[in-house]
């Protein structure tokens, strides 16, 4: 818009940027008692909202906050994860087992 390309602008090519941003779609179901909760294609989200922090952790818990959704303190949780990413979540997942949640995940695929 100002004619000139990004490089030229002085634009990095990567920014760090120092927080984790979350976004979060936000449902209506509390507005709708007694529907069922199941997402189909035509169900849309009525709005989105953000938590902003500096570890995904409380960011997450700031988006669920915000779209007024509780955050479990007990269950199961269900992990499935690209294989690059494994190394990274496995601490994560560690981390619900020890708080008591039942973990499932999909299987590891044998190596070839």
């Amino acid at each position: 818009m100002i004619g000139r390309t990004l490089d030229e602008a002085g634009v990095p090519d990567e920014v760090t940027i120092p927080y984790v941003a979350v976004k979060e779609a936000v449902f209506p179901f509390s507005k709708l008692p007694n529907v069922d909760t199941v997402l189909g294609p035509e169900m849309r989200s009525t709005g989105e909202v953000m938590g902003i922090a500096d570890s995904f952790g409380m960011a997450f818990a700031k988006a669920q906050i915000a779209a007024d959704g509780a955050l479990p303190t007990e269950g199961a949780i269900f992990v499935t994860v690209n294989d690059h990413d494994k190394p990274t979540v496995l601490p994560i997942v560690r981390r619900f087992h020890e708080l008591g949640f039942r973990i499932t995940a999909t299987t590891v695929p044998p190596a070839i």
